[in-house]
């Protein structure tokens, strides 16, 4: 069973064609048209069936060479007359909210593709971070490397350097008696 949107008797009973061009030239939205009117009491199909005769309208009165001005309403925007026709109330409605929600998901998907660039750059600039840690980190390890084996060096030439000592000391004595027993010995030859 199809529920149909405009069989009820509801409404004012009359359609508000100078309510909507009165609420299009305060600058009202079709969307906030529509709303202020539901709020009226207006039922579905009067509202539609306002919108239609004042587009119809506005179409009939604009002379065909006058261009379109920014201040103009916003029902020119809606499908050409014809097209309209086409569409029975319900089916109509079903129009508008699929074309509306068609720019919905558009924006959406933009929205989504920039995420995706997005996430791709925050993802490279993590890796990019993340070599520059690991290169940071080597480079660390190399100087601590370097410290090490030079303090090991350093290390080891104290010892060579402090067994030098102890041998120069215990030489030293030894050598400075060969050396006073040798000037003796030159001494005697000179005489």
């Amino acid at each position: 069973m199809k529920f149909d949107l405009f069989s009820r008797k509801e409404g004012k009973g009359y359609v508000p064609i100078d309510r909507v061009r009165e609420l299009a030239d305060k600058g009202f939205s079709e969307a906030e048209i529509i709303d202020i009117l539901r709020k009226e009491g207006f039922s579905p199909k009067e509202i539609s069936d306002a919108l239609l005769q004042a587009l119809r309208l506005g179409v009939e009165s604009k002379p065909k060479k006058e261009e379109k001005k920014e201040e103009e309403v916003e029902f020119e925007e809606l499908p050409i007359e014809q097209e309209i026709e086409n569409y029975p109330n319900e089916e109509y409605i079903e129009y508008l909210v699929a074309s509306r929600t068609a720019e919905l998901e558009e924006k959406l998907r933009e929205f989504s593709i920039r995420y995706e660039e997005l996430a791709k750059k925050v993802d490279e600039f993590r890796e990019l971070v993340n070599q520059v840690i690991t290169h940071k980190e080597r480079e660390e390890n190399e100087v601590l490397q370097a410290i090490k084996e030079l303090k090991e060096s350093v290390d080891g030439m104290k010892a060579k350097v402090s067994a030098l000592d102890r041998v120069l000391r215990e030489m030293l004595p030894a050598l400075i008696e060969s050396v006073r027993i040798l000037g003796e010995v030159v001494q005697k030859m000179k005489e």
